[in-house]
């Protein structure tokens, strides 16, 4: 009994560290979001949210590190968002924030009240399948001079660490 369990403890671990990288990326979702303005396109950056350890969170991020789209208000643009869940595991309901707003009001980590300051924003709730893709595209045009911020963002998505991207649109 006493030969088998080194044997035994062996194809344990073995078996745990194939298995460790589908478990470390069970619940990943991967974001993006672009805006496109006549010829010109700007992707946003992604990052991630993980809850527990020192991170910069989306309010801490310099503006540098943003890509940024110079646009004519008035002008349209269309804006691409997408999610999915690339992992052979079920993510269920995931909170899908979809927003574009003004540079401060996106940039305040208070959120009491959310559609301050926005031109758009929906969130709806989803369970997303394994390999699973949402998309969308919202056409609009923003009237006021300023800079904002376009976002995607999950919340209470099982993992310990959320995902978002965002980037710029200065309105002259």
């Amino acid at each position: 009994m006493t030969k088998k369990l080194p044997i035994i403890l062996v194809a344990v671990w073995l078996g745990a560290m194939a298995l460790a990288p589908r478990l470390a990326r069970a619940k990943h979702l991967v974001t993006a979001i672009t805006v496109a303005a006549g010829k010109a396109e700007t992707r946003g950056v992604s990052f991630e949210r993980v809850t527990g350890l020192r991170q910069k969170s989306k309010h801490e991020i310099a503006g540098d590190e943003l890509p940024t789209l110079r646009w004519k208000r008035g002008q349209p643009l269309a804006l691409r968002w997408y999610l999915k869940n690339p992992v052979d595991a079920k993510v269920e309901k995931v909170l899908v924030h979809v927003s574009v707003k003004t540079e401060e009001a996106a940039n305040n980590p208070e959120r009491s009240n959310p559609t301050k300051g926005s031109v758009y924003a929906n969130a709806f709730v989803m369970d997303f399948k394994p390999k699973q893709v949402v998309a969308g595209t919202l056409n609009f045009a923003i009237h006021q001079p300023g800079s904002y911020i376009a976002e995607i963002e999950t919340l209470n998505s099982q993992g310990k660490h959320e995902h978002f991207s965002r980037l710029r649109i200065r309105v002259r």
